[in-house]
């Protein structure tokens, strides 16, 4: 059981060094992606435009090698870029 746990990590450190580097507001884009809130609700959150939301989740799947919020929610999860459900 330790043992896939170590393993778990080392591919988790291995998928996230491989990663192009996310921006603080991508970071606070993506920390809110599990939430299932639409654009504009996370564009109020943040008190920003709905266009920037939308920039960031399309540098977020570019950055992250995907092509859907669920997608991206998975990705960060196992490279440890925000916690487990």
């Amino acid at each position: 059981m330790l043992n896939a746990r170590v393993q778990r990590l080392q591919q988790a450190v291995h998928l996230a060094r491989d990663l192009e580097p996310l921006t603080p507001a991508e970071l606070r884009v993506l920390e809110l992606l599990p939430t299932h809130l639409t654009d504009n609700l996370i564009a109020r959150q943040l008190s920003v435009s709905v266009n920037t939301v939308r920039t960031h989740l399309q540098a977020l799947y570019r950055k992250l090698e995907v092509r859907s919020r669920a997608d991206a929610v998975e990705r960060a999860r196992r490279t440890g870029l925000i916690p487990p459900s």
